[in-house]
């Protein structure tokens, strides 16, 4: 959801961030209430025999294996929401260093862009989102690494629990923490000290360090 952010606030109805902000607190304590269930529920049952993919503890029944299917399910309608952002983060970064290169290339024989590039570099600047279905060939080659990357650690890694400790430790801690904190400093440098500027630098000095522990944790644990 993290990665999303920024295209559900474009795509609310009516948008503000007041009204943003009480979305992502309901949607968040519903997901947290929800957790915090399945977790106690859990740990009542199995105690610390429990498996960390808590479907593995239960007996293959008919009702496990409903449950497997709906959790199928999730997998398949959540992957292209965090895969769509992913593919597009990566594109940008492509046309960045493409844009980078093609100055250097100018620069080295003085010679500035025609007209028309330019106005092609400001339509692909202006355009805020990429369409859904991809065409062209650096959009298909990326979606594609992105498929085979992620199929491969599907069919190698038989424990999710590692995955989902070692992404929630890791790029959890960074969107949640650092990255927001760090780019509100990049983009405010000369704001005066407040509690919001404080708050800023103890979120970002947190995270920074429970990053190292809490990754090896995951390592630690299993």
């Amino acid at each position: 959801a993290h990665t999303n952010a920024v295209r559900f606030y474009n795509e609310l109805e009516g948008r503000s961030p007041a009204k943003f902000g009480r979305v992502i607190a309901v949607a968040f304590g519903l997901s947290a209430a929800l957790y915090c269930a399945v977790m106690c529920a859990g740990y009542a049952t199995f105690g610390a025999l429990v498996c960390s993919d808590i479907l593995n503890s239960y007996p293959r029944n008919g009702v496990v294996t409903v449950a497997r299917l709906l959790i199928t399910l999730v997998v398949l309608t959540s992957y292209p929401l965090i895969a769509y952002e992913a593919k597009h983060s990566c594109l940008k970064l492509l046309r960045l260093l493409e844009r980078a290169a093609a100055a250097c290339a100018r620069r080295s024989v003085d010679r500035r862009p025609s007209k028309e590039a330019e106005e092609a570099d400001s339509k692909r600047r202006c355009r805020c989102w990429p369409p859904a279905f991809v065409d062209a060939p650096i959009e298909i080659a990326v979606a594609a690494l992105f498929l085979l990357l992620t199929t491969s650690i599907a069919l190698g890694v038989r424990d999710l629990g590692v995955i989902v400790g070692l992404v929630g430790a890791s790029a959890g801690n960074l969107i949640s923490f650092i990255v927001p904190a760090g780019s509100y400093f990049f983009l405010m440098p000369h704001e005066k000290w407040s509690a919001k500027r404080v708050g800023a630098l103890v979120t970002l000095v947190a995270g920074i360090v429970l990053l190292p522990p809490c990754v090896a944790m995951v390592f630690i644990d299993t």
